[in-house]
């Protein structure tokens, strides 16, 4: 290589690098700006993340608030239905003291009866207004959504998973079953066998 050609090689490498450094010193605002952009948009974002983090935040001491309320008007609303039902009750114990007193100081056990009579009718009704009804079960085929059977008797005059006896009686409420009856279900000798 001569030196007239290391020299115009020397120059080009030296043009190439002054254009490099005007392209970059071009590209420094419009970088530096997008970088400004950028960080703007990010601290924005943040500001906006912080925000929803503070809303959820209230949201969630809202609902455990919401929730410890209506779990403290549950448990008032079930305290005054229990009044209720009690004060509805305490008449009928007031009547059966009254009849243990009586058969203390008496012999008339016809008067008695008649005033158990009476005591048991005051509780059927209050369980009528409370909507809790017995079950009919007696003489219908055997259901054990609605029976327990307890007992099982070898009946020729019945139909087979007939229900014979009421040992205890079923009461609903509404269409719940709060306590099936305990029965007594026909069985006839050919379906022992």
């Amino acid at each position: 290589m001569t030196e007239h050609t290391e020299l115009k090689e020397g120059c080009a490498a030296e043009t190439e690098t002054g254009d490099a450094r005007k392209v970059r010193s071009a590209r420094s605002p419009r970088l530096k700006a997008e970088l400004e952009k950028a960080k703007a948009e990010i601290e924005r974002l943040n500001a906006e993340l912080e925000e929803r983090v503070r809303l959820y935040q209230r949201l969630q001491a809202d609902f455990d608030n919401f929730r410890k309320r209506t779990a403290s008007r549950q448990e008032e609303l079930s305290g005054l239905i229990k009044e209720e039902v009690i004060l509805q009750i305490l008449p009928v114990v007031d009547n059966l003291e009254r009849a243990l007193q009586a058969s203390e100081t008496s012999d008339d056990v016809a008067a008695l009866a008649e005033g158990v009579a009476m005591t048991h009718r005051q509780f059927c009704a209050i369980l009528s207004n409370a909507g809790v009804v017995p079950l009919e079960v007696c003489e219908q085929q055997f259901d054990p959504a609605f029976c327990e059977a307890i007992m099982f008797e070898e009946n020729s005059s019945a139909e087979d998973g007939m229900v014979v006896q009421e040992l205890q009686k079923g009461y609903k409420m509404g269409e719940r079953i709060i306590r099936p009856a305990m029965v007594k279900v026909a069985r006839s000798e050919t379906s022992n066998k």
